[in-house]
């Protein structure tokens, strides 16, 4: 619904816009400025605004996982502050490209009519 909200923002223009629109959009762009802005200042605390909006974006599922994995992360950085250092991008990493690899591997399986 979204990208058929912002298909339909590109070929009709503002006029497709609900009334109140533009002001949300004014003071989105100033509440992402002033985040960005209090970020140089006093860094981890504050959430970055590009989080903000790709979290606006893709489904709460992929939330959920987001938050678990930063949960774990907290949790493995307390009991283990070296192994986490040193594990946690690689870590990261791998999980990353498994689910895009299964993705792929689940879109050719549907493809070819294997069903789950």
């Amino acid at each position: 619904m979204k990208w058929a909200g912002f298909a339909e923002l590109l070929t009709k223009g503002l006029k497709a816009l609900p009334p109140g629109c533009l002001v949300g959009l004014a003071i989105g762009i100033a509440v992402g400025i002033l985040l960005t802005l209090l970020a140089e200042k006093w860094g981890e605390l504050i959430p970055s605004p590009s989080a903000i909006g790709i979290g606006m974006l893709i489904t709460p599922s992929v939330i959920i996982t987001f938050v678990l994995g930063g949960i774990a992360q907290l949790i493995w950085a307390r009991t283990s502050p070296e192994t986490e250092k040193e594990f946690r991008i690689p870590l990261a990493s791998g999980l990353i490209a498994g689910e895009a690899i299964l993705a792929v591997v689940f879109a050719i399986l549907a493809a070819v009519g294997v069903n789950f």
